[in-house]
């Protein structure tokens, strides 16, 4: 199957904002983009030729989870990887099959065609944000695997947090503009901390946190709903970064971490 998105074209990897790529070591990020463009051909087996036997093949499936939301099919949790002096085999499992592939790929080219894009950084971030806020419902059982990923939030129109983050990268960098994912914490309604997903995105050169959940959106009241918080070190512990997700990548990540590397 060589179809991938029919009707829209992905950016090339290296074009793309890749933030997880970016705090990689430079032959992580060959390996990289030789696993995510095997993974776009649906090439379930990759083999790597390495030039140092000490590769940190945790945060490189780590980067590319976090920066490719596109890849919804890859089962992330049940990579496997054997090594052979400098030559390493990594094998990957797929949610579905090829024919299954196909058809949710040609209903989320759709779902892309509908969103209005103008080349306006900030309308088309606004056009985003209010599509996915108006249209996906919260899958309070998370019982499903779909409710993480593109498929749930775009598709079936249900998702936790994590395929809400994803939903808003997935088309974000369609339209070209500057986002990624973020793990995190943050209280809930009840003031109990707990594991949490979203969103920064860039408009016209400054950073924004983008909390898709943060309010419940009607159509009718959206634009009085919208509101970006602006990063910037007045604000810093707006976010707390907590997740051991950012252990892979030989530091624990804080907010401040984060702030510089953008």
């Amino acid at each position: 199957m060589t179809l991938f998105y029919e009707g829209i074209k992905l950016m090339k990897i290296q074009e793309r904002f890749n933030f997880y790529y970016s705090l990689l070591l430079d032959e992580e990020k060959r390996i990289y983009i030789e696993i995510v463009s095997a993974l776009r051909k649906f090439n379930k087996i990759v083999k790597i030729n390495m030039i140092h036997k000490d590769i940190d093949f945790h945060a490189i499936i780590c980067a590319i989870k976090e920066d490719n939301p596109e890849l919804f099919y890859v089962n992330f949790s049940a990579v496997t990887i054997t090594m052979s002096n400098f030559c390493a085999t990594v094998y990957f499992a797929f949610f579905y099959n090829d024919v299954d592939i196909y058809w949710i790929m040609k209903e989320l080219s759709s779902v892309v065609a509908t969103i209005s894009l103008s080349g306006n950084i900030l309308q088309d971030e606004f056009n985003i944000h209010k599509y996915i806020a108006n249209n996906v419902e919260y899958d309070y059982s998370g019982s499903s695997f779909d409710s993480f990923t593109i498929k749930g939030a775009l598709i079936d129109r249900k998702a936790v947090c994590e395929g809400y983050s994803k939903a808003f990268k997935f088309l974000c960098d369609f339209a070209k503009i500057p986002c990624l994912i973020i793990s995190g914490t943050a209280k809930n309604d009840n003031g109990m901390v707990q594991n949490h997903a979203w969103n920064i995105v860039n408009i016209n050169g400054d950073y924004y946190h983008e909390h898709l959940l943060s309010i419940k959106i009607k159509s009718n009241v959206f634009e009085d709903s919208f509101k970006l918080d602006e990063i910037s070190e007045g604000n810093i512990d707006y976010i707390e970064m907590l997740h051991t997700f950012y252990n892979p990548f030989k530091k624990n990540l804080e907010a401040r971490d984060i702030i510089s590397s953008l």
